[in-house]
This record gives C-alpha cells, structure tokens and sequence, in this order.
C-alpha cells in the first residue's frame, strides 16, 4: 500500500513538472526541438512521400471550401433578388407619388395611386404614410446595395483564393518532382561511384602506406650499398679505377710533351 503512494506520488510529480514546463513557456520549445530532431532522422524518401501525401489532402480542404462557396453564391443571388424587387418597387413608388403629389395640388376631388383613386382626405393620409414608407425603403436598399456589393467581392476573392490554391498545389507537385529526380540522380551517382573520394578515405590511406613502405626500402637499400662499398671487394675496385685513371692521364701527359719536343727539334 505504502509503495503504491509513493508511485501515485511520483506520478503526479512528473505531471506536475511537466505542467510546469509546458505553461512556462519552455515546453514548446522543447517540443519542437524535438521534432525537428526527429525529422533530421527521416530519410528524405520518406519525407518526400509525406509531402505528396500532405499536398493531395490539398484537395479535400479545396472541396471543402466549394461547398462552402456554393452556399455562400447562393445567398449573394437571392440577396440580388431581394434587392432588384426592392429597386423596382422604389421606382414605382417614386412614379405614383409623383403623380399623386400633382393631383393634390391641381386640386382634383379624386386622386389616383397604384389604380385607384381615393378622397383628398384619403389620398392626403396614404400619401402621408407611402412617404414614410418610401424614404424607408430608399435606405433599405441603399443599404443592401452596399451589403450586396461587399459580398459579391468576397465571393470573387474566396473564388480568386481557390484558383490561387489550386496553382500553388500545382507548383508544389512540381518542385517535389524535381526534389524527386535529384535524389534519384543523387543515389545514382552514388552507386556508380567505384572507389571512394576525398582526403582521409581509404584510398588516400593506402596510397600514404604504399609510399612511405617505397621510401622505406629505397634508404633500406641504400644504407645496404653504402655498408658493402666500406666493407670487401668494392673498395679495392675504386682504387683500382682511380690507378687507371691516373696512368692513362700521364701518358697523355708524356704524349704531349713529346709531341711538342719534336716540333722543337725539327725547328
């Protein structure tokens, strides 16, 4: 029972440390340092598969947006017709209160609106309302003019906003591909290289090896030569070399001086 405490304890510790770091603002941090890590890890095949995925659901949140825009069309063109009935009533109502108003002043008994034809006293009080009514529905449709007006451009930017998304989806396909085709190009080039390049790979280490073993056997060598020539035969066949070299130099010496001792004597 007491070890079970002590796990509830610590549970709730650690929950509360990590409550801790997220609402201090360093949890977000830390999350995404490890995401980032993570996708470091992804090898880019991978990714690129995530990227086509992430780009087809494009799509569905463009369709989604349709029905949304249908909707929202539908309500721009009943507006529309709301307003054209509204505009057409408005301009009638400013004929027959026009002609109305004349007829009142000309004096007439009777006084025609809309076909009919009423008192003074009668026409006087419908005029007087059909006024009222009047300049109310003038506001009425300037005010959805503008209402109209608004929505038919926010329904052309919503439709200018999907064409622009389904562009950029496009561009998007497009420079995945040539992702694509440079890591195809990459791998390729990778697999037909036979031996390794650059300084410190094995070659390179082979070739130091190779050299510094040559260099070793040359001074090998050399130090074997040197030890033969001071030591036997060698040395007895340089002197005998320099004796040559010695007797053949005096007699052309003894040639000259004789060939120049008959040229005196003949003289």
């Amino acid at each position: 029972m007491k070890c079970c405490k002590i796990g509830t304890s610590l549970a709730v510790a650690a929950g509360l440390g990590i409550a801790a770091v997220w609402f201090t603002g360093v949890g977000p941090a830390l999350w995404q340092r490890t995401v980032d890590k993570i996708e470091k890890q992804v090898p880019p095949e991978v990714q690129i598969e995530q990227l086509k995925l992430d780009i087809s659901k494009l799509t569905k949140d463009m369709d989604k947006n349709w029905t949304a825009i249908a909707k929202y069309e539908h309500e721009v063109k009943e507006l529309r017709k709301e307003l054209e009935r509204k505009q057409a009533k408005l301009k009638s109502m400013e004929k027959e209160l026009a002609s109305a108003a004349e007829e009142i002043e000309a004096k007439v008994k009777f006084v025609k609106y809309e076909g009919k034809e009423y008192k003074r006293s009668d026409a006087l009080r419908l005029l007087d309302r059909e006024a009222s009514y009047f300049a109310a529905l003038k506001r009425e449709v300037a005010s959805k003019e503008k209402l109209l007006a608004a929505r038919e451009q926010k329904l052309a930017a919503a439709m200018a906003t999907q064409k622009e998304m389904k562009s950029q989806q496009q561009e998007l396909l497009t420079q995945v591909a040539l992702l694509e085709a440079d890591l195809e190009t990459l791998k390729l080039m990778r697999t037909e290289s036979k031996l390794p390049t650059g300084e410190g790979s094995r070659l390179d280490k082979i070739k130091q090896r190779l050299n510094k073993l040559q260099t070793d056997v040359e001074i090998q060598k050399r130090a074997q030569e040197l030890s033969e020539a001071s030591h036997g035969g060698s040395v007895g066949s340089a002197e005998k070399d320099d004796a040559a070299e010695h007797d053949s130099v005096l007699q052309r010496v003894r040639a000259a001086l004789k060939g120049e001792v008959e040229k005196d004597d003949d003289h």
